[in-house]
């Protein structure tokens, strides 16, 4: 998986996240965490750890070795955690504290969809998130 950059609309400080070529939004990541939650959960594993690892690396704003050993995980939950913690950043920086919520913003709609167990038209329009293609 390759992490990439292009400008957004915002302003020279917003960042488009790339995957392998493809832009992310933070439904498609809030999808991942979910399903991944959903698996680690059948095969008997905690759930929240997933939850706890992306939590852990938006506090550091990285996804530390420290924290990766830390938790039970495969590559592709690594990649979900580097993907929400560039999703953190960017949020961070084109949408600055105090004066707005940050990556705060990004914290809460994933813990809404983790209480809600999904991801809906409701919780979109909550959050103000439309589908739109830079």
């Amino acid at each position: 998986m390759e992490i990439t950059y292009r400008d957004g609309k915002l302003g020279e400080e917003d960042k488009v996240i790339l995957v392998d070529g493809n832009q992310i939004f933070f439904w498609e990541l809030a999808d991942m965490i979910l399903t991944h939650c959903y698996i680690r959960d059948y095969e008997g594993h905690d759930p929240l750890d997933l939850m706890n690892m992306i939590n852990e690396s938006f506090t550091q704003q990285e996804v530390t070795r420290e924290i990766l050993d830390k938790y039970f995980h495969t590559i592709t939950e690594e990649d979900i955690a580097k993907i929400a913690v560039e999703l953190y950043k960017n949020e961070e920086r084109i949408h600055p504290r105090p004066k707005e919520t940050g990556g705060e913003f990004l914290r809460d709609f994933l813990n809404d969809c983790f209480e809600r167990q999904g991801v809906d038209d409701d919780i979109l329009e909550q959050y103000n998130l439309k589908p739109k293609l830079y």
